[in-house]
Order: structure tokens, then C-alpha cells, then sequence
């Protein structure tokens, strides 16, 4: 278990790169109104392997179960930082949601600070849309986010591609380096 002190600044820094980066660049469109309304859960774990992972994993989507009013989880995992060790990780997680028949209710999206889009160097701006300042795996409601997506009448990935392409490598680096080094 990690210190207390540790664990709210790991949810501070987590927070600002959700309020600079997610929604202050509107990557996801769908992340203000609930981060607003603080139907957004921040959860800190010690877990370091799947299966203590998994455990937690499902103990958030029985939390997200039984309070509706939450519409979404971010599960942190500063313990395992290695981004091979976090996708196997993750995988394991999709795989709990498709053996449970979960995935008609909750859908996942990882984020990792090593994490790149394919065929781009580590500078790109548009490895922003992967990264976080923790390994984070992102819990969402799925009909939540189908009646959102219903309501937003552009392709969010190209959009995002052509906010991305336009950042300089100067401007991704300056917001990046003020993540990391966010003391919130």
C-alpha cells in the first residue's frame, strides 16, 4: 500500500493531466461534463501483476455497479511501469470483461507514460492521446458512452489527429514536462 501522501499526489497529478491534456486539449469530448459534475473516480493501486490487478479490477466495476452516479473510473498502477508488463496487464482486463460478459455494460481504454502510436517517434504530439503521468486503465460506462457519441457528429480520432499534427514538438514537450513535474 502506498503512503497516503503518495497516493493523493499520484490522484493531483493524475487530475491536472485529466484537466491540461484530456479535456484542455478536448481529446476526449466526452470527459468534461462528467469531471464537472465529479462523477469521475480516481483510484490508486499497489497492485504489480494481473492477478492482484485483476482483483481490484473487479472490486471497481462492483463500486461502478453499485453507484450509478459514477459514470467512470480511472485505475492508476504506478507499480507497474514497464509499458510490455502494462498492455499484458490490460489484456488480462479485457479478457475478465469478455469471460464475465461485461462488455455490453463497461468498456476499457488503457493510457501509459511510455505508450506511442505506431510509426511515430516519442516526441510526436500525437502520442499524447496514449499518454498519462501513470499507467491508468480507464473503466467506462459503454452505454454512456454510445449515447455521447450519438450526440457528437465527428470522427473524434481525426480530429484529434489534426489538432495533434498542428502542436509543435517545442509545445508537446512543454505541456508533457509541466505533467510530469506537477506538484499540485
Amino acid at each position: 500500500m502506498f503512503k497516503k501522501e503518495i497516493t493523493q499526489k499520484i490522484i493531483r497529478v493524475t487530475r491536472y493531466w485529466l484537466e491540461q491534456v484530456i479535456i484542455g486539449l478536448n481529446l476526449c469530448p466526452f470527459a468534461k461534463a462528467p469531471y464537472l459534475e465529479n462523477k469521475v473516480r480516481v483510484v490508486v493501486t499497489d497492485a504489480a501483476n494481473a492477478r492482484t490487478l485483476a482483483d481490484v479490477f473487479m472490486a471497481e466495476i462492483k463500486y461502478l455497479d453499485a453507484h450509478p452516479n459514477k459514470e467512470t473510473t480511472l485505475l492508476v498502477v504506478p507499480a507497474i511501469q514497464n509499458v510490455n508488463d502494462f498492455h499484458a496487464v490490460y489484456m488480462n482486463c479485457e479478457l475478465i470483461l469478455l469471460q464475465k460478459k461485461l462488455t455490453e455494460v463497461y468498456q476499457i481504454v488503457s493510457f501509459h507514460p511510455l505508450a506511442r502510436v505506431s510509426g511515430h517517434p516519442p516526441d510526436s504530439p500525437l502520442n499524447l492521446v496514449m499518454m498519462a503521468p501513470y499507467p491508468i486503465i480507464h473503466i467506462l460506462r459503454t452505454e454512456s458512452v454510445e449515447k455521447l457519441g450519438s450526440k457528437i457528429r465527428q470522427d473524434i480520432q481525426l480530429v484529434n489527429s489534426n489538432r495533434l499534427a498542428n502542436m509543435t514538438k517545442e509545445e508537446f514537450t512543454s505541456i508533457w514536462q509541466n505533467i510530469l513535474q506537477a506538484e499540485c
